[in-house]
């Protein structure tokens, strides 16, 4: 809850705040599913069921890219990798262009997640020394992992 929010396109429902309208005049002219899923989503907040959650920052849409551009990358093949990343940068602009989010919330996401990875990794070599310490033989990867 330290960094909760809602979104631009959840502003108005929550806050006496019309700034975000045009967006929201453009969206249900052009995208009127994404007001549709707007309106569920706050019509379920307190009754979690099927879906509820409405937390922006940080994206959890972003983490989510980014955590499989990073799992994608671990194969080493450029074009895999390139359309890992090229995803994640996508749903970094869908979820600002749609309303979901502001840009800060997927700057702020990512970063974690790079930070979330790198501390798993290390945490991951250092079980894997200490199997080799003690003498067993380490199986924290498979063989296509490596």
């Amino acid at each position: 809850m330290l960094m909760s929010s809602v979104g631009p396109v959840m502003v108005g429902d929550f806050f006496a705040d019309r700034s975000f309208d045009p967006m929201l005049s453009v969206l249900q002219q052009r995208a009127p599913s994404v007001i549709g899923i707007k309106d569920a989503l706050i019509a379920t907040m307190d009754n979690p069921l099927l879906i509820s959650g409405i937390s922006a920052m940080p994206s959890i849409h972003v983490a989510i890219a980014v955590a499989a551009a990073l799992w994608i990358q671990r194969y080493r093949v450029k074009v895999l990798t390139l359309v890992g990343w090229t995803y994640a940068a996508a749903i970094y602009i869908g979820s600002i262009h749609l309303g979901w989010h502001y840009a800060t919330d997927g700057l702020v996401s990512a970063p974690l997640v790079l930070l979330v990875w790198w501390l798993a990794g290390k945490y991951l070599g250092w079980l894997e020394g200490r199997e080799l310490t003690l003498g067993r033989r380490p199986v924290l990867y498979s063989k296509t992992d490596r």
